[in-house]
C-alpha cells in the first residue's frame, strides 16, 4: 500500500487526507483516498464508503449527486477514518467506452461477465483495503461501518456478508439483481450478515432498479435482527 498526503489538516473536519494506491490480488492498480481525523481521542473507526455506478471515489468528497461530502464530514467529525476506492472500471480504473448504461445492459445480458466480474473485483480490492487498514490504523474491531448508494449498497451488501468485522451498514436504494444464480445477487448472500450488524436500508417505492416487492425480499433475508428499512416515495 502506497499512502501519499494530499493536504494537512482540514479546518472544516479538522482531518488529514492521503491518497491510497496499491496491487490487487490479481495485480490490477487500485487507488483511493483516506481521511483520518486528526486529534480525536476516542477508540479508532472506519467507515468504507462505496459510491454508485457511473461515477467515482470523488462521490463522497464533493458536494454533488448526493452531498457526499456531508455524509464524510460527518463522519470524520465523529472520529471516523474515511476510506474510499473507485471501483473497477470507474474513475482513473476506466478501461474503455463503455457507459453505466452500457453496464447495466451487460448486467442483464446472455454475457454479464463484465459487470459481475468488476463486482467481485470491487468487492475483493475493499477487502485488501480493509484488512490493510485494521492493522494500520490499529481499529477497534467493533466500529466498522460499510455505506453505500445503489451499485455501492449493493457491493455493501456483500462486504457485510462476508466480512466479520463490519457491524455497521447504510444500504442506500441497492439495485436488485434477477439472475437466478448471479454470483453477485445480494440476496443470495445476505442471510450471512450476523446478528452484531447494525443494518439501515434506505428504499425508494419508484426505484427502476427494484421494485419494492424485491427490495422487501431482499430486505426479508438479511440475517441479523438489527435492521431497519426506510421507504422513500
Amino acid at each position: 500500500m502506497q499512502k501519499t498526503l494530499i493536504s494537512n489538516a482540514d479546518n472544516k473536519t479538522n482531518s488529514e487526507k492521503y491518497a491510497l494506491s496499491f496491487k490487487s490480488d490479481d495485480q490490477q492498480m487500485v487507488n483511493g483516498t483516506l481521511a483520518l481525523p486528526i486529534n480525536y481521542k476516542g477508540t479508532p473507526k472506519l467507515a468504507l464508503l462505496l459510491h454508485a455506478m457511473g461515477t467515482d471515489e470523488n462521490l463522497w468528497w464533493s458536494e454533488s449527486m448526493i452531498s457526499g461530502s456531508k455524509i464524510s464530514d460527518k463522519l470524520l467529525e465523529k472520529g471516523y477514518s474515511v476510506l474510499t476506492l473507485d471501483a473497477r472500471r470507474h474513475g482513473k480504473r476506466i478501461l474503455d467506452e463503455l457507459t453505466a448504461r452500457d453496464m447495466i445492459a451487460k448486467a442483464h445480458s446472455n454475457e454479464p461477465r463484465l459487470y459481475t466480474d468488476m463486482i467481485i473485483g470491487t468487492v475483493r480490492d475493499y477487502r485488501l483495503a480493509l484488512g490493510w487498514a485494521k492493522k494500520e490504523l490499529k481499529l477497534d474491531q467493533t466500529s466498522i461501518l460499510v455505506a453505500g448508494y445503489s451499485m455501492g449498497a449493493q457491493m455493501s451488501l456483500l462486504l457485510a456478508s462476508y466480512e466479520s468485522d463490519i457491524n455497521e451498514a447504510v444500504v442506500m436504494v441497492p439495485p436488485f439483481v434477477s439472475e437466478l444464480q448471479s454470483p453477485v445477487a445480494p440476496r443470495l448472500h445476505v442471510s450471512r450478515i450476523k446478528n452484531n450488524v447494525n443494518l439501515m436500508y434506505l428504499a425508494a417505492k419508484q426505484d427502476p432498479y427494484s421494485s419494492s416487492e424485491n427490495t422487501q425480499m431482499v430486505f426479508n433475508k438479511i440475517a441479523t435482527k438489527n435492521k431497519s428499512i426506510q421507504w422513500f416515495e
